[in-house]
């Protein structure tokens, strides 16, 4: 009954006649089913139907409306729970492992190619016991990761700050583990972790990781590398002068890789390790939404922003929002909450605001609500 209901309050919004009913209801009830009724800040009681009818009945004219609704059918990216998952789950297979059997290859001094050869090498069993995963906030879901990817417990932490009995509990294992993997206690006496990954689960512009700030360098990755360099103290739990940090991250733009690799190279401190970045599942610049690939529904864009969604935070990414965040333009949405770089149109969520939003995005920070 009350999909019924979603069903007819849609039909009058956009004026659909009964054909045109019989002719979207599968799209409506495929989209809804398979993806966007998950999405997980939707108001108690609301679902996917329900906000599309109240989205469109934002726009003043029926074209307006088809233009919104045809978007949304044909370029809305949404990342279910269950694709999240399944990136998760793919990060150690498909980016990681072979991070760590290009090392174990050349210690082997062996080809990249020598995969079963490298992979039953102590060299290599030894890395991957030697490797550190932090997680750079709870979307990088640490829990999960570690048992899909068979790693140690004491070898994953879910956050990038590691208290000293953690550290030094950490370490304790390390050595043990290193002294029954080569028999030497000599060499595990000095087993530090030699990689260190820090994982995440999204990046729009990756202003959120790194960035400068009143001549500061701040973000979650400037913050990671002051904890592993504090990992340095009596007993070490790593080497800074040799470590190497991979930040993973299970989704990004193009845009927010090449941004972190600048930064990282213009304004990464001298005393960081080196560091590379590596993305599960990439976001191809065709994504991307502007004036000369969606002329009409940008017209929308622009007709209907209220600069008064503005606040302290998103100011620091421009001058306003109409593409999101840092003008990153995606019609992007992920299950547990829209990320700021998409569209605003989508997800701006403010009472006082003169449209609402199709998926309500629900702010990490005070001012951005």
């Amino acid at each position: 009954m009350r999909d019924a209901l979603a069903e007819r309050l849609l039909a009058q919004v956009m004026g659909w006649s009964i054909e045109d009913i019989a002719r979207e209801r599968p799209d409506l009830q495929a989209m809804a089913d398979h993806k966007y009724d998950e999405y997980q800040q939707f108001s108690p009681g609301m679902r996917f139907v329900e906000s599309l009818a109240v989205w469109l009945n934002n726009f003043e004219t029926k074209e307006e409306r088809r233009i919104a609704y045809d978007f949304i059918k044909t370029h809305l990216v949404f990342i279910s729970e269950a694709e999240m998952r399944l990136l998760v789950s793919l990060a150690y297979p498909d980016v990681i492992r072979p991070i760590l059997m290009k090392e174990a290859a050349s210690l082997l001094s062996l080809p990249e190619f020598q995969v079963a050869k490298i992979a039953s090498s102590i060299e290599f069993n030894l890395l991957r016991r030697k490797s550190l995963f932090l997680g750079l906030s709870d979307g990088a879901r640490m829990d999960y990761f570690r048992r899909v990817s068979g790693l140690n417990n004491e070898q994953v932490h879910v956050d990038y700050r590691i208290e000293e009995k953690t550290a030094t509990d950490m370490g304790a294992e390390l050595r043990q583990d290193v002294n029954a993997l080569t028999g030497d206690s000599k060499i595990a006496s000095a087993a530090r972790f030699e990689m260190v990954f820090l994982l995440n689960d999204f990046a729009g512009s990756s202003d959120t990781l790194l960035r400068r700030e009143n001549e500061e360098v701040k973000g979650k990755v400037a913050k990671a590398m002051e904890s592993i360099l504090t990992l340095q103290r009596t007993p070490p739990l790593i080497e800074a002068s040799s470590v190497k940090v991979i930040i993973i991250l299970y989704v990004a733009t193009e845009m927010a890789i090449k941004n972190l690799k600048e930064r990282l190279l213009s304004f990464g401190l001298p005393d960081w390790p080196a560091c590379e970045v590596k993305a599960v599942y990439l976001l191809s610049e065709n994504v991307r939404v502007n004036q000369m690939s969606e002329p009409q529904f940008d017209a929308i864009l622009q007709k209907y922003y209220d600069p008064s969604i503005m606040d302290l935070h998103l100011k620091k990414g421009g001058s306003d929002v109409i593409y999101g965040y840092a003008g990153c333009a995606l019609p992007l949405v992920l299950a547990h909450n829209t990320p700021n770089n998409s569209l605003y149109l989508l997800w701006a969520n403010k009472p006082e605001l003169k449209t609402c939003a199709l998926f309500p995005r629900v702010g990490r920070h005070k001012e951005d609500t």
